[in-house]
């Protein structure tokens, strides 16, 4: 049941990525590993669009594994990485007109192995105006300076955007806003030209243009991820951080990161009674 206390984890997928969606099922996503008591209560949704080289009826992509699990979102274009942008927008007017409740957000890829618990802990944590929606941000890996890349996966056109560096975003692979900010955004968005590169879209130019902060919270964090992948989780102090992307959570064994996660989540969910806001670093 999505309700207010929804903390909602929206993760990008594709029609072809069965095994992530199973395995983040089995691990961050699967809903009888929160307790129904917790300040914010993660439920998981899966963004698809259709196959390029789909075949057939449209409607039938996903709709085995919706009936199965009750999680699947689908829309009617192409799923291509091009396409991530119109993914993310789509489903901020979904939330708008079909979820009027939520008001805290996560945006995830399926290739992550993703702390909710922690995530908990910052979101409360947060300043009253933020962490009650009264006033906009993201939060997340806050890209400062980032260089614009002409040329490989990442490569934008200087006919896109001709300036150097990008405006300071949140990294993609997992961000939170929230709905205070996904309203601003979604205003502002109505007349402006779609990017390519989702997260400085969303975070980056669209925050910038409405004024939202973008909120680091990883700084603390990135050196626990190295220590945690040396002891290979091992040690319950390898549990302080957010998210493990691509080429770290390879490294790692998924059922055994998760079980160690939960067991340990009452570290998480104490961990902003000793947080002051003085260790939010706002960035306009």
């Amino acid at each position: 049941m999505i309700q207010s206390r929804t903390l909602l984890i929206c993760v990008h997928s594709a029609a072809t990525n069965a095994r992530e969606r199973r395995n983040i099922r089995e691990t961050w996503g699967d809903p009888r590993s929160y307790d129904s008591d917790l300040v914010l209560v993660p439920r998981i949704i899966f963004i698809l669009g259709l196959p390029v080289d789909r075949h057939g009826n449209a409607s039938n992509y996903g709709a085995k594994e919706h009936e199965a699990h009750g999680d699947i979102l689908l829309f009617d274009f192409d799923d291509s990485y091009y396409n991530l942008t119109l993914k993310g927008l789509s489903t901020m007017r979904w939330i708008e007109k079909t979820l009027p409740d939520v008001t805290h957000i996560l945006k995830a890829d399926d290739d992550i192995l993703l702390n909710p618990f922690y995530w908990i802990t910052k979101i409360r944590s947060l300043p009253p105006p933020y962490r009650n929606a009264a006033r906009p941000c993201f939060m997340g890996k806050v890209w400062s300076g980032a260089v614009v890349k002409r040329e490989g996966k990442w490569k934008t056109g200087v006919n896109s955007y001709s300036h150097a560096v990008y405006p300071s975003y949140c990294n993609g692979p997992n961000y939170y806003f929230n709905r205070e900010a996904m309203l601003r955004v979604l205003r502002h968005a109505t007349t402006a030209p779609l990017f390519h590169l989702e997260d400085v879209f969303f975070s980056g130019f669209m925050a910038s243009e409405a004024g939202i902060p973008r909120v680091e919270v990883f700084q603390e964090t990135e050196h626990v991820v190295s220590d945690l992948l040396k002891r290979k989780i091992q040690n319950p102090r390898g549990e302080l951080f957010l998210c493990l992307t691509t080429s770290e959570y390879k490294k790692v064994h998924w059922p055994k990161a998760w079980r160690d996660i939960v067991a340990h989540r009452m570290r998480y969910l104490k961990e902003d009674e000793r947080m002051s806001y003085d260790s939010f670093m706002l960035l306009l």
